[in-house]
């Protein structure tokens, strides 16, 4: 009986089917049997005197531009909600869970899991919270609530390679005439019809979602994702295979928080939110939140006479740092980098014995309080982003030129 290509992938499996083809491939090549497109370079030689991109984000130093940020949380702990809140805070411009909104727009928040009931019931309290009617959002923020229908966005092919779905050609065209700052996409397990745990697949959905969405369409794309058993007993929220987490450019994980240490109970109402990976900023933040009124907020620390007197040193001598390196013209940047402030600060003899890490909470502090801001300066050639003091002003800043 003759064997067909089924046949074969059924006693071999796709691997190794998709092996023999590119050993086959390769010997077409060598004989002359088959012609291939020739790889294309970068024209390195076209950058000299052109202006170096700066890093773009949605969020400061959380979630990057044109890129894909993983966004985990085990149920029930609130991912939803501070999606949601991201989602009205960037068309509103308001600042989300303390870090500021650096691209304000239209957001799109495409859920496999939320009915519309769920979601009006949901933004009632977001938009209360922030100040803000339903009108006030109305054709900034569009979502698409899909529980009873397949909503897969990536399926893995014959040959086990992912492919976009008619959903997702749904969702990109939606996204290229909307033109939003924020996809946000909940969740990876409803999306996602391969195998979490095969590295291939893994890599295939999250390339697709950022080469021919988040890149394509010039957006952040925020994709809400379910921890594993073991990314819920480690701390990592890790799911499946490690490709998850080295695919992103961005992690950040939603947990609760111990009342009383290790030992002590939950605290119901109190979640923790840490940057897990930031391929472009500082990573390590841990953001404590507090569930209040339907919503999440910053939650301020127990602060003892000795705790306020040393956060008080800090941005003392931050602002005596930065008025040095003012008055020197040596700009130092918000941004992670050879230049990032708090890290040339830690290393300046003035420190007063302050960190790095110290200094970054200084530095948000700080920004949060309008007492320095943010500005981008220099010529077109050598733009960047640098610390002034000060509040924002409507007039360029043209210290730095």
């Amino acid at each position: 009986m003759k064997r067909d290509v089924n046949d074969t992938l059924r006693a071999e499996g796709p691997d190794a089917v998709r092996a023999r083809h590119d050993r086959a491939q390769v010997y077409a090549r060598r004989n002359g049997s088959k012609k291939t497109e020739p790889l294309s370079f970068v024209d390195i030689d076209a950058w000299q005197d052109q202006p170096v991109p700066p890093q773009e984000w949605l969020v400061l130093r959380r979630i990057p531009h044109e890129n894909v940020t993983l966004l985990g949380g085990d149920g029930a702990t609130g991912k939803t909600t501070i999606g949601l809140q991201l989602c009205v805070a960037v068309p509103a411009g308001k600042s989300w869970l303390g870090a500021i909104i650096e691209r304000v727009g239209a957001t799109l928040f495409y859920t496999a899991e939320e009915s519309e009931k769920e979601l009006h019931r949901r933004l009632a309290a977001i938009l209360t919270h922030y100040g803000l009617e339903y009108r006030d959002i109305a054709g900034k923020f569009f979502a698409h609530c899909r529980p009873d229908m397949d909503a897969i966005l990536g399926m893995p092919d014959r040959s086990g390679i992912i492919r976009p779905t008619l959903a997702f050609q749904q969702l990109q065209e939606a996204v290229l005439d909307v033109r939003p700052q924020l996809v946000c996409i909940e969740a990876a397990s409803d999306i996602f019809g391969g195998d979490e745990n095969k590295r291939p697949q893994v890599r295939g959905l999250l390339a697709m979602l950022r080469g021919q969405l988040a890149m394509k369409c010039e957006t952040a794309v925020m994709l809400l994702q379910h921890p594993s058993q073991a990314g819920l007993a480690t701390g990592s929220g890790t799911s499946g295979s490690t490709q998850w987490n080295n695919s992103a450019r961005s992690r950040l994980y939603l947990s609760t928080v111990k009342a009383n240490g290790e030992d002590g109970e939950p605290d119901r109402d109190l979640r923790k939110l840490e940057v897990m990976k930031a391929n472009f900023g500082p990573k390590g933040e841990i953001i404590k939140l507090r569930w209040r009124d339907g919503v999440f907020v910053v939650e301020a620390e127990p602060s003892s006479v000795e705790k306020l007197a040393r956060e008080k040193k800090a941005d003392e001598t931050f602002i005596t740092l930065l008025e040095r390196f003012t008055r020197q013209n040596q700009p130092v940047s918000p941004n992670s980098g050879r230049n990032y402030a708090p890290a040339v600060f830690a290393n300046h003899d003035a420190a007063a014995g302050f960190k790095s890490p110290d200094f970054g909470r200084s530095m948000q502090r700080l920004l949060d309080a309008d007492v320095i801001h943010i500005e981008n300066l220099g010529p077109a050639s050598k733009r960047r982003a640098v610390l002034v003091i000060g509040p924002k002003k409507d007039t360029t800043n043209e210290l730095f030129r």
